[in-house]
């Protein structure tokens, strides 16, 4: 658990505090261990910024991971939506493997921020171009990551069959 730094961050102000999680299959004999040794075939890393610790420190991962996909990423921002006096989580990312094995940018249909939007921003917030730059970068490098290491993708980063 961490507390928000006393030195400026770029992070709204309402974010106070974040928390990092790990986990996967361990080993039977490291359970119960304070030094367990991880042995599953997939590994899953949360992080978690939050406006409000208490509710951090109670937050169930489970209800905030989605198991919907083989593997995926998504990530959010908070946005200044028209509808609500403050912040709210937004959803501006998310490749997903499908079951055919493609790799697939799943949010706005892989198109850039547009009208179709879910979630209407108020006028003149930046946050729509930065997604953009961060949107390109993941579907850039979050293809390389989603990938077996026997794996191998494409110059459009789509992976070779």
């Amino acid at each position: 658990m961490y507390q928000r730094p006393t030195s400026p961050v770029n992070a709204p102000p309402e974010i106070t505090c974040a928390k990092r999680l790990t986990f996967s299959i361990v080993t039977e004999e490291t359970l119960f261990k304070e030094d367990r040794i991880l042995n599953g075939h997939w590994l899953v890393i949360v992080y978690i910024w939050a406006t409000d610790i208490e509710w951090l420190k109670k937050a169930r991962v489970s209800d905030l991971v989605s198991f919907s996909s083989f593997i995926g990423i998504r990530a959010w921002e908070w946005v200044d939506a028209v509808d609500s006096p403050t912040k709210i989580p937004y959803l501006f990312y998310e490749l997903e493997r499908e079951e055919d094995g493609t790799l697939k940018d799943t949010v706005f249909g892989g198109q850039a921020y547009t009208e179709l939007d879910t979630v209407p921003i108020k006028l003149g917030d930046l946050v729509p171009p930065r997604l953009a730059g961060i949107r390109r970068l993941l579907n850039k490098e979050g293809r390389q990551l989603i990938c077996a290491e026997w794996e191998e993708l494409d110059d459009s980063g789509n992976l070779v069959q």
